[in-house]
């Protein structure tokens, strides 16, 4: 059974704490381990709600939760307690991620009285072929990774989660707001409502598979979808976003549209 395999990662009579994102990966771990009955107890989901984490992330984690009867516990930091957004660097899913561990850990401390407790992450193999700069931080703070290390690739995720009917097999991969701010610009309160309100209005009107909105520079929004799907953009569509955008966010000054189509990382300036 896939929840045994898992838990042999973890020695036994220590709590676990699974850091959950409320992306599939993170939350599929967490499902998949509480199905083991011998172990479930000892388990605990933690959600770290930063502002640039989106809110139905959270939704479909508390959701899934309350139907499984976890024992889950809930973060919200605030944006001003991260210097690191200020900046924003090209590595700032370090800094992020070193942030969060170390959120964790103090809360783990003063949850179980000491610092015994286990930490596991949704990382899988797919993620250890990619430049990630997080993972640095959970290389650092010995997060374990089960299905990086079993092997498992995302494809193979999406498998295991219909085989124990995880509600959401198909759930597409979705980075954070802060990913939709070019690195060198403040990650600020208006630039993620600006980001969070043109994508959600574009995709009840777009039939694309993905869709990011991105802040090049202080002034300039920038959609990008596939480049394959580039002819379904309706010029008329992203001339009455750009005026709705802008009467809302007045900083936000120009829409436009990348030519050359979606690419991921792209907002990192390496």
């Amino acid at each position: 059974m896939i929840s045994a395999r898992l838990w042999q990662f973890f020695p036994a009579h220590r709590s676990l704490v699974v850091a959950c994102s409320g992306g599939f990966d993170s939350l599929l771990l967490a499902f998949l381990l509480a199905l083991d009955p011998k172990n479930r107890e000892r388990l605990h989901i933690l959600h770290i709600h930063y502002p640039y984490v989106h809110s139905d992330a959270l939704a479909r984690l508390q959701l899934l939760s309350e139907r499984e009867n976890w024992q889950l516990a809930i973060l919200y930091p605030d944006l001003s307690e991260l210097a690191f957004t200020t900046s924003n660097p090209d590595n700032r899913c370090y800094f992020c991620k070193q942030d969060m561990f170390s959120r964790i850990f103090t809360w783990s401390t003063q949850t179980f009285g000491d610092s015994q407790s286990l930490l596991a992450s949704g990382t899988n193999s797919d993620d250890l072929e990619q430049w990630r700069p997080g993972r640095a931080a959970e290389l650092e703070a010995d997060i374990l990774t089960p299905f990086a290390t079993l092997g498992f690739r995302k494809e193979e995720l999406r498998l295991l989660a219909r085989q124990h009917h995880f509600p959401w097999p198909d759930l597409p991969a979705e980075t954070c707001l802060a990913t939709r701010i070019y690195s060198g610009l403040s990650i600020t309160p208006e630039r993620l409502q600006a980001v969070a309100f043109a994508e959600s209005w574009l995709r009840q009107r777009l039939p694309v598979s993905l869709l990011r909105c991105r802040f090049v520079n202080a002034e300039t929004l920038e959609i990008e979808i596939p480049l394959s799907e580039l002819p379904f953009l309706e010029q008329v569509v992203i001339q009455e976003m750009e005026k709705k955008v802008v009467s809302l966010f007045p900083f936000c000054r120009h829409i436009r549209i990348q030519p050359e189509g979606y690419r991921m990382g792209k907002a990192m300036r390496r």
